[in-house]
């Protein structure tokens, strides 16, 4: 918990943390990946280096979503047990360009248990190649437009509702029927594992 330490620890690449209040000091600037557990009053600036970040039990602002999305080098992003402020994402131009992981599992869209709203395009995930959703209830549906980014390998749906479940069905039919056999869609439910490959 003493910035001093870190700040002697020039060469570190990768740092787990928990905060049980606002994080006491400045993460550094080297680091490439990030697992990082706060409470809800948090707000933290994230490096610019950041290959992967993990974030759990987070309550974040809109504006910094955007600013995780705009983190040139991020290639992993895993969000867990958290929500964000608000109940429409509307992802921006310029943003998650290099990501290829992204995990969603039990966040919330809202702080509302009613359902959200993703507004995605194939644009803004443009290296996308896995999407894993667990245990998320806040979604009506996977937008039809993540089965058009071209790098989408896999869409992984666990433990979410049925409408989620048959919205991935839906975009590997669709998929399909347009000539495109790379991507697939693995479905688990009551610890029944169903894969659609």
């Amino acid at each position: 918990m003493d910035a001093k330490v870190l700040g002697c620890a020039s060469n570190l690449r990768r740092l787990k943390c928990k905060f049980k209040s606002q994080c006491p000091f400045q993460l550094p600037n080297q680091l490439e990946s990030l697992n990082i557990s706060f409470m809800r009053d948090s707000d933290p600036n994230f490096p610019l280096n950041l290959k992967k970040l993990t974030l759990l039990d987070f309550d974040l602002s809109w504006e910094k979503i955007r600013m995780i999305g705009r983190l040139p080098n991020l290639e992993v992003l895993k969000l867990r047990d958290g929500s964000f402020k608000e109940k429409q994402w509307d992802t921006e131009e310029g943003e998650f360009q290099k990501l290829k992981f992204f995990e969603l599992n039990d966040v919330k869209i809202s702080n509302q248990y009613a359902c959200a709203e993703w507004n995605p395009t194939s644009d803004d995930y443009p290296n996308l190649e896995r999407f894993v959703l667990r245990n998320c209830y806040c979604l009506n549906k996977i937008p039809s437009s993540l089965g058009y980014i071209l790098t989408l390998q896999k869409i992984e749906v666990y433990g979410c509702t049925k409408s989620i479940e048959k919205s991935a069905v839906e975009i590997e039919e669709e998929q399909q029927e347009m000539g495109n056999e790379e991507l697939k869609v693995v479905i688990t439910r009551d610890s029944k594992r169903i894969n659609r490959a």
